[in-house]
């Protein structure tokens, strides 16, 4: 009976968390998950602003390539200076460019074809200026454009084409430095793109947007080597 009894008394009761207590463990816990879901918040618009720069590079270098393909392989190119010998619009620059794409077996031309740059939701403007103008507004930050592919028939009077299609959308600035030699044959084109990330597949809100992308590449036309 002596045992049982000291035995019980050797015991310590346990005492519970106050409410004091509690409300501190649960003003902790808050802090820790606000902390970790705003740095979870951070990591996914960093991940969506790099992946909408890394899409849209891809895209623009495909667009940067066949832009110079067509280059290479037109013939009769557009617009052209009014004097190839004056170096004040020898390059000429404009926001579009045009050429010969489809000849017939004499050498006639079928189809034209021609990149032009335009605003979202408007037609081309289809500008061009000399080397000591200034260069034309491109609509600004706020609204960019697009590029746009047309194909027309040489052979027919309308001035509607065959065949449309965006090649490139976001774009900001697209300025074709096209310089010829007498003839007028173009020699060389300089295309200047800027684009603006813009996926809105995996984009979300987020107050740093990505940078824009600028791509700057020449090509010689063939025609220089016929």
């Amino acid at each position: 009976m002596t045992k049982s009894t000291n035995t019980s008394r050797s015991r310590t009761p346990r005492r519970a968390f106050s409410i004091m207590e509690m409300l501190i463990a649960i003003t902790i816990s808050s802090l820790l998950m606000v902390s970790l879901l705003s740095a979870l918040d951070t990591m996914y618009k960093l991940y969506s602003v790099g992946t909408d720069s890394a899409s849209t590079h891809v895209v623009s270098r495909i667009t940067m390539s066949r832009l110079l393909g067509m280059v290479r392989t037109g013939s009769d190119f557009g617009p052209f200076p009014s004097n190839v010998l004056d170096e004040s619009i020898n390059p000429l620059n404009a926001d579009y460019f045009e050429f010969v794409s489809l000849k017939d077996e004499n050498g006639d031309p079928l189809e034209i074809t021609r990149v032009e740059y335009r605003l979202a939701g408007e037609t081309a403007d289809l500008r061009s200026w000399g080397n000591d103008e200034t260069e034309p507004s491109f609509g600004g930050s706020e609204t960019p454009g697009e590029l746009w592919l047309l194909v027309f028939d040489a052979t027919s009077a309308s001035t509607d084409p065959i065949r449309e299609a965006v090649l490139l959308s976001g774009v900001e600035r697209a300025v074709f430095s096209l310089q010829y030699d007498v003839g007028p044959k173009l020699s060389r084109a300089t295309i200047d793109l800027v684009v603006r990330p813009d996926d809105d597949d995996l984009t979300l809100t987020t107050d740093a947007p990505p940078e824009t992308i600028r791509l700057v590449a020449s090509a010689v036309s063939r025609q220089l080597i016929e």
